[in-house]
């Protein structure tokens, strides 16, 4: 097992962002999949969410998603909570977020329309 220790010196920036998100199935249910780029000077950490209007739960969420400085690209699919999956089609949010000493950071984020 390894365990990968980040040690960030300086004011260092990264930018990421959210791309082809599409509604499709894993293991027979619905999932979200999407690309997640990232640009600049350091590895970016955090959760990636699928948000949708009028419900205050995230639909569907993959924590611990990295983004290491060797790699430019990265793609997710993330399965629907069971409890939202006859509501996965529409209109979207997805954010990239970040923990912070000062609250979680959201760092890219894309509205997306899931058929």
């Amino acid at each position: 097992m390894t365990i990968p220790v980040i040690a960030r010196f300086g004011n260092l920036e990264a930018k990421a962002g959210i791309a082809n998100v599409k509604l499709t199935q894993a293991e027979g249910k619905p999932a979200v999949s999407l690309e997640l780029t990232r640009a600049g000077e350091r590895s970016t950490f955090g959760e990636v969410r699928v948000m949708k209007a009028g419900i205050k739960d995230p639909i569907a969420v993959q924590r611990g998603v990295a983004i290491y400085t060797e790699v430019g690209q990265r793609s997710l699919t993330i399965p629907v909570d069971e409890k939202y999956a006859s509501s996965a089609k529409g209109r979207v949010t997805v954010q990239y977020v970040e923990p912070s000493d000062t609250g979680p950071l959201t760092i890219a984020e894309a509205d997306a329309v899931l058929n």
